[in-house]
């Protein structure tokens, strides 16, 4: 056994800041987050963690591998019996729980969004990839490769996030019209 100090984090060049970059993918995580203050629900949301890289910051992107029902999905906005419509802990959505479990309710085509998303992510980080199969569970072949990030900042938070991916080629040619 290992006696080892504790040290801070130290982040190179911090957060991305606003705009276009082009980064490394170095680090691949199934990411499940827990704990009632994360997830109120007794059900886990599965997500993947990418990390970003590049030398002048970094940043995480988690992506859903499923989607829930929500208060949109009913017409009349009424829960069915046994279920009750319960806020995200960001307030951003009402999900529809079974009262019983206290679990969400996975919702197919809201599912089918996440992965559609993670599959346009796979594309723009690998344009060889697209029409080809992969297995969600297993994003390893996605290490080192650039990606184009355009990154904005949360108004409510101040925090910078990934607002969309474009191929590294893309990206490039629009920070070179920038600097032109």
């Amino acid at each position: 056994m290992a006696q080892i100090k504790a040290v801070k984090k130290e982040i190179k060049g911090g957060l991305f800041k606003k705009g276009t970059h082009v980064a490394s993918i170095t680090s691949i995580v199934e990411d499940t987050p827990t704990g009632k203050d994360n997830n109120p629900w007794d059900d886990v949301t599965e997500q993947t963690k990418i990390t970003f890289k590049n030398d002048t910051g970094m940043i995480n992107a988690w992506f859903n591998k499923l989607g829930y029902s929500n208060r949109t999905d009913f017409e009349d906005g009424i829960a069915p019996e046994g279920h009750s419509f319960q806020s995200s802990p960001n307030n951003n959505e009402e999900y529809l729980v079974e009262d019983e479990s206290n679990c969400r309710v996975v919702s197919k085509e809201r599912t089918d969004d996440a992965l559609r998303i993670l599959a346009e992510f796979v594309t723009e980080a690998m344009p060889e990839m697209e029409g080809e199969a992969f297995d969600t569970d297993d994003l390893a072949f996605l290490m080192d490769a650039k990606v184009g990030l355009q990154i904005e900042i949360r108004e409510k938070t101040q925090k910078p996030f990934v607002h969309y991916f474009q191929t590294a080629e893309e990206a490039t040619t629009k920070l070179e019209a920038v600097e032109a």
